[in-house]
């Protein structure tokens, strides 16, 4: 009401500051339109100083989390023209830019945002935002297979965030978060990623910031569905979605999820359905990261169906494969492999296999799909008559999941790791059958 009197009276830049200020206590309580209404009416009473960067940076956040990359994108490049750099609003714009530049499949823009975020000092008042922007980056850079860049940058973070990890919840999340993403993705440990995007849930809700925590507790479902615990994985997704109301970024990632829940129930319909609504919602919205994880999810449901045109045809009109993100294209490439098992070109699959475990390797990075990559090549030195090389390929998968489990502190989500997941579960079967005078 403010904005509005000063804006009746003439009286621009208070009602501009006002303007801003309605636009964050809305984006606070994701009330996002009104936060971008707020925004944009600031903006049109032309602010001067730092208030004119800060009104974008609120669209920039209303934007990206309706969905809107585009226009969020153009604002997080007004924001960094203006705004201090090392200013909480500059490093809250850099933050989503990264995370924008990957949705919207912009590695010249990611590669050079990334060069901006490794030289930003932050302002005394910026360490929560650095942190977020830093947790991101580690994120984006295990995505795309760069292992000792995100190694560089979650030194950094841990750095930053240790004068103010105990004070503030949000940064001691931002933490948690990145260092999720390494267990995930490096060191292969669903469980410690778990516990950890638990804990950065948690800290989040404390911290009430209702924007990142419905991302936090996608991801703990996305881990709980690889340790084979769908059922808490479903919550998972059930939460997230419940949180994020307007907040319509965050619902792709959560439908993803589902969909492999579903996958891994082996309850394909429904696991059709869910991919299918997650890929429409990453396409109105143009993530192109989880439009290709929702293309392979389909892909994958129409290939256990035994719909095995069906799936080719989806994986290929997918950029996934040839997107130059390491563990999008190993997911696809290991897909690729089982169709052509499916199809009966085994040494076809057999080669196609051992490329992608080789990509893998090279690059320290995993994506989920490795243990099944690993069965699938296995089963096609078997079926192209390779025995021996199938026996030592399968002592190989079966040697690496238990080693993994082995890494799971907890019982119960131990043994849903090793029995109730479809891959690990068959992994074991056929080593017992293959490799049974040596047990």
């Amino acid at each position: 009401m403010l904005a509005e009197h000063f804006e009746r009276g003439a009286v621009r830049g208070k009602a501009a500051l006002w303007h801003a200020r309605a636009a964050e206590r809305a984006l606070r309580s994701l009330d996002l339109a009104p936060a971008l209404s707020s925004a944009r009416r600031g903006l049109a009473m032309e602010p001067e100083g730092e208030l004119l960067p800060e009104l974008w940076v609120h669209v920039t956040e209303a934007a990206a989390y309706t969905g809107d990359h585009a226009e969020a994108m153009k604002a997080a490049e007004e924001v960094m023209a203006r705004a201090s750099v090392g200013s909480s609003t500059y490093c809250r714009a850099l933050g989503l830019a990264l995370l924008l530049a990957l949705m919207l499949r912009r590695p010249e823009a990611l590669s050079a945002l990334m060069d901006r975020l490794l030289g930003t000092q932050p302002a005394a008042d910026a360490i929560m935002s650095l942190a977020h922007a830093l947790s991101t980056a580690v994120f984006v850079l295990l995505i795309g297979g760069q292992r000792d860049a995100a190694a560089l940058f979650l030194g950094r973070l841990r750095a930053i965030a240790a004068p103010a990890a105990e004070e503030d919840p949000s940064v001691k999340a931002y933490v948690d978060e990145a260092s999720a993403f390494w267990e995930c993705y490096v060191e292969r440990n669903p469980w410690a990623a778990m516990r950890l995007h638990d804990a950065a849930g948690q800290r989040l809700a404390i911290a009430e910031d209702l924007l990142s925590m419905p991302h936090s507790i996608a991801f703990m479902g996305w881990d709980c569905a690889t340790l084979g615990a769908f059922e808490e994985a479903e919550r998972c997704v059930e939460r997230a979605l419940s949180l994020s109301r307007s907040a319509r970024a965050n619902v792709p990632l959560a439908r993803l999820v589902m969909a492999n829940v579903r996958l891994g129930e082996r309850r394909l319909d429904e696991a059709v359905a869910a991919a299918t609504a997650a890929l429409g919602e990453a396409l109105s919205q143009s993530e192109g990261a989880i439009i290709m994880a929702a293309q392979l999810a389909l892909a994958e449901a129409r290939l256990l169906r035994g719909e095995f045109d069906a799936a080719m045809e989806v994986l290929g009109g997918s950029s996934a494969g040839t997107s130059g993100l390491v563990t999008v294209d190993a997911m696809a490439r290991g897909l690729q492999a089982k169709i052509l098992l499916a199809r009966g070109r085994a040494e076809e699959a057999a080669r196609e296999a051992e490329q992608v475990i080789a990509l893998v390797r090279g690059a320290g990075v995993y994506d989920a799909g490795h243990a099944a990559l690993l069965l699938t090549r296995a089963e096609a030195l078997d079926a192209a008559g390779e025995a021996e090389a199938a026996r030592a390929a399968i002592r190989e998968a079966r040697e690496d999941l238990l080693t993994r489990a082995a890494r799971i502190e907890d019982p119960t989500y131990r043994r849903s790791f090793l029995e109730r997941a479809p891959e690990h579960a068959r992994t074991l079967l056929v080593a017992r059958a293959w490799l049974r005078e040596e047990d």
